[in-house]
């Protein structure tokens, strides 16, 4: 089972809402044997990145509906920050949407174990550069599909 949490102050967020529940189904559209608890929350903003997506691994939940679950914590910032003038810049909900589908992706890596802690530490090691690294490749290539397929 995967159940999705959404957390912040959202621009249209019954809409994002949706299209979690929709990239999560297009990527399993079938229930897990395992539980996952995908949680999405807004900052204000991550720094130098729109989106991140990390694996919390397996945390034993306090919960009627599952008592431990494999957590992905997706990040999205609400604003760009440009360094050379100390302002920040807001994302249009449509930059918001393709982070979110990027950082979706993700999520689906971890879940399915396309992407894991060595991995990262394999491209350190061997300096890859982002836009290199398999996982991104898929993720970047994806987001445009996702947005225009279910937002």
């Amino acid at each position: 089972m995967i159940v999705c949490a959404i957390d912040g102050r959202f621009p249209q967020k019954r809409r994002v809402e949706k299209f979690i529940d929709d990239v999560v189904n297009h990527f399993f559209p079938k229930d897990l044997k395992k539980n996952v608890l995908i949680i999405t929350n807004m900052r204000t903003n991550l720094g130098d990145d729109a989106g991140q997506c990390c694996n919390a691994g397996v945390v034993q939940l306090d919960s009627s509906v599952m008592k431990s679950a494999q957590v992905i914590s997706v990040e999205l910032s609400r604003n760009m920050v440009d360094y050379d003038d100390q302002e920040h810049y807001p994302y249009s909900i449509k930059e918001i949407v393709a982070t979110l589908a990027h950082e979706l992706v993700h999520a689906k890596q971890y879940i399915r174990g396309e992407l894991t802690a060595k991995q990262y530490r394999w491209a350190e090691e061997y300096n890859v550069k982002h836009s290199d690294m398999p996982w991104e490749i898929e993720a970047y290539g994806m987001e445009d599909e996702l947005v225009d397929l279910y937002w």
